[in-house]
């Protein structure tokens, strides 16, 4: 069993051992064919654009994911940090509605 074989991202979950569901996790991909496997075990797919990877996806199709994340300028505004900010800020929200 190997990506991008949907089981390997169950059995990611399972060697964790953290006491979530599989929907509170959110699977960060910066190829397509790791977000659609990944999508079918878990809620949230988030796609980090990068002009290293994915050159001939349909980038509009891709997009269709969760949380989609254009990576392609290179500033620290984007990827993983754009990533780290939106959570957080989600997190605030949620904090704050209850």
């Amino acid at each position: 069993m190997k990506k991008p074989d949907p089981r390997i991202y169950q059995k990611a979950l399972e060697l964790l051992k953290f006491e979530f569901k599989p929907e509170q996790y959110i699977m960060v991909a910066p190829l397509d064919y790791d977000l659609r496997a990944a999508a079918k075990n878990l809620s949230k797919a988030t796609y980090i654009h990068r002009t290293t990877e994915d050159p001939r996806e349909d980038m509009e199709q891709v997009r269709e994911c969760d949380i989609f994340i254009s990576g392609t300028d290179g500033s620290k505004a984007w990827g993983l940090n754009a990533l780290a900010d939106m959570l957080r800020a989600r997190n605030e929200s949620e904090l704050l509605s209850s």
